[in-house]
């Protein structure tokens, strides 16, 4: 009984708080040793929508974390990319960012796709390219919704 509650206790801060809100998806992905991340999209869009993206991060570690969005839509139509997180956390921290895009009324049939890039950095992690220090950065190309939209 007390090896459970010391488990439960010390599990606490690693459980997620937040949800998928009705009528959105969840994809989480993971930084090995350095954070979890989870995305909130639509399950569904129409051209002429905006399809907001939600994103929050978990450091499992102290470090600096930035956190950018893009999105896919159409045949080959990109967003701008969106810094959506750029702070600081301490272990089992979490930070919070939203981003929007409208989709096109013209834009063509076929699957949206959310392209998410994150970025940490400490004295253990870093790149460094011609004496320059920069954040290492891991990317995943999450599915969205399909939309149906004009075919040429």
């Amino acid at each position: 009984m007390i090896a459970f509650l010391t488990l439960a206790l010390l599990a606490g801060p690693l459980i997620a708080t937040d949800s998928p809100q009705v009528g959105e998806e969840e994809r989480k992905v993971t930084v090995e040793g350095i954070c979890w991340c989870w995305v909130y999209f639509p399950s569904t869009a129409k051209p002429g929508d905006w399809f907001p993206v939600r994103v929050r991060l978990k450091a499992l570690r102290e470090m600096d974390f930035i956190v950018s969005v893009r999105v896919i839509h159409g045949w080959g139509r990109f967003s701008d990319w969106d810094k959506v997180i750029d702070t600081h956390l301490g272990i089992f921290d979490e930070a919070k960012g939203t981003t929007a895009v409208k989709i096109p009324e013209d834009v063509e049939t076929g699957p949206i796709y959310i392209w998410l890039d994150i970025g940490y950095s400490d004295i253990n992690h870093y790149t460094k390219k011609g004496g320059e220090y920069y954040y290492v950065s891991d990317g995943w190309i999450l599915t969205g919704p399909y939309v149906r939209g004009i075919t040429p």
